[in-house]
């Protein structure tokens, strides 16, 4: 099975969406800029992030072309009905390999690279580096694609680990819809579904991915799915020594001793 590496939450202003997090008791990196018209701020833990994202330079975001996606353009397109969990990220250790596999599946798989600056702790800047496989598996609510880290020493740096309120790890991504939603999500995931009260669980290793029906959501979390097509990313559970429970810009954040 694969792992979770990191939830992409679209956000509308990257610090007033950081500012959040730290009311919450989390660490959040500075402002990276990427070379596609999208910024980004990192919330980060052992082996995986909540990724913010923004569109910053809206010039420099290109449209889709041949077999390249557009990111850039896939979070505009989200943000114009709202901020919001928009994707969620698998971990890829050959990304080759992992076309292959899922354009065998039918999944139509487009694999790109790209680098973007990343400031470290010391103020100083590096460059990090990644190998993106975009599937267009899940509809509009929910973008899903798999990432290598060419760099990942210049990402998990200890200094941003260490968060307040004992935030360890991302344990659960949770969607709103239904079995039918769910086509691909086998091949993705790399796991077979597990049924759940109100829905199935796709495990991951150290993580799950849980789809849900609306009534089983609101019971659980006590607020509304968000109003997008299913299966919407509605919810971040995490691990932590401090409990957690805020809607940020559109998505629900949990914590929960572990």
């Amino acid at each position: 099975m694969r792992r979770l590496d990191h939830v992409v939450h679209a956000v509308g202003d990257l610090d007033e969406a950081a500012d959040a997090y730290r009311r919450a008791g989390f660490v959040v990196t500075e402002r990276a800029d990427h070379p596609f018209g999208t910024s980004n701020r990192l919330v980060l833990f052992d082996g995986s992030y909540l990724e913010l994202v923004a569109v910053t330079r809206p010039d420099r975001i290109p449209p889709p072309a041949g077999d390249r996606p557009s990111f850039g353009a896939a979070i505009r397109r989200f943000l114009d009905g709202g901020e919001g969990g928009a994707m969620f990220v698998l971990g890829s250790d050959q990304p080759d390999t992992d076309r292959t596999l899922l354009a065998a599946a039918g999944l139509e798989p487009n694999l790109f690279s790209f680098s973007r600056p990343a400031p470290q702790p010391d103020g100083s800047v590096a460059e990090v580096s990644f190998d993106v496989v975009f599937v267009d598996a899940l509809g509009p609510g929910c973008g899903v694609f798999l990432c290598h880290h060419r760099t990942p020493g210049l990402i998990w740096r200890s200094e941003y680990l260490r968060h307040p309120n004992g935030a360890s790890q991302i344990r659960e991504v949770v969607l709103v819809g239904d079995a039918a939603d769910t086509n691909g999500l086998e091949v993705l995931a790399a796991s077979h579904a597990a049924p759940v009260p109100g829905g199935l669980m796709f495990p991951l290793d150290g993580a799950a991915v849980t789809v849900v029906d609306a009534d089983t959501y609101r019971d659980r979390f006590g607020v509304a799915p968000p109003d997008r097509p299913p299966p919407a990313l509605a919810a971040a559970v995490v691990a932590g020594s401090r409990p957690v429970s805020t809607t940020i810009a559109g998505l629900h954040v949990a914590a929960a001793p572990c």
